[in-house]
């Protein structure tokens, strides 16, 4: 199921949505099971920040400063200025700003494919 906004309700880039997928294939997430991507479009066309957060509990952060890992990466695509990319990802759901902003902050607390996150898992331990 795929929802579409209609062009009159969604404002231009940056533009936010979510969609449901796998793990890269390739990468060590591949087996982490279905994942929740949450995508920030800038006016670039081009993903400027990424959240993955997988069925099995652990998250992953992207940004054009950090790409690419192990574990996956930015999604590379230029996105048209037209809805037609939408048809592309599963059961796309458009956000605003500042709910991904929030997931932003927490994600970024708690992924794993970030260094502060692994220095704060071995000072819990």
């Amino acid at each position: 199921m795929v929802r579409i906004m209609s062009e009159a309700t969604r404002a231009g880039p940056p533009y936010y949505f979510e969609y449901q997928t796998v793990g890269w294939q390739h990468y060590d997430s591949a087996s982490w099971g279905a994942c929740r991507r949450l995508i920030e479009v800038f006016e670039d066309q081009h993903a400027a920040r990424q959240i993955d957060f997988y069925a099995d509990g652990r998250i992953l952060v992207y940004d054009r400063e950090h790409a690419r890992d192990s574990f996956g990466m930015l999604i590379g695509l230029k996105f048209s200025k037209k809805t037609k990319w939408r048809f592309y990802f599963n059961e796309v759901v458009m956000m605003d700003a500042s709910s991904f902003e929030k997931l932003w902050r927490r994600a970024s607390r708690d992924a794993v494919n970030r260094q502060d996150s692994a220095t704060r898992d071995a000072e819990r331990r």
